[in-house]
């Protein structure tokens, strides 16, 4: 997201809702967080906000942002419903905070 002028922004993460036929049994609700990334005077992605973790059906982020290039992403904890361990979640989390991905766009 490209910002030219302070801005507002609001962000919502939404689920399934849970009353959905089959959702409680076949696709349970996601640990999931928002993050947020921005560029720092560097060039290198840096996070600029984030919420914590939470099974739940939505949440929101409400930010006022400077004038920047941001990258909004969602954030699931794969431990809930995987073999994925927290230290490789965490260590393609770390990679991306230290990358430099101004050529990506």
């Amino acid at each position: 997201m490209n910002l030219d002028t302070p801005t507002k922004v609001i962000i919502g993460l939404h689920q399934e809702d849970e009353r959905a036929y089959g959702a409680n049994d076949l696709r349970p609700n996601l640990d999931m967080a928002i993050i947020v990334l921005g560029y720092n005077p560097n060039g290198n992605l840096i996070i600029v906000a984030s919420t914590e973790y939470d099974i739940a059906r939505e949440m929101q982020l409400e930010l006022n942002l400077e004038p920047g290039t941001y990258l909004i992403l969602p954030k699931y904890n794969f431990l809930v419903s995987s073999n994925i361990s927290k230290e490789l979640v965490d260590a393609l989390f770390e990679g991306m905070k230290t990358q430099n991905f101004q050529t990506a766009f």
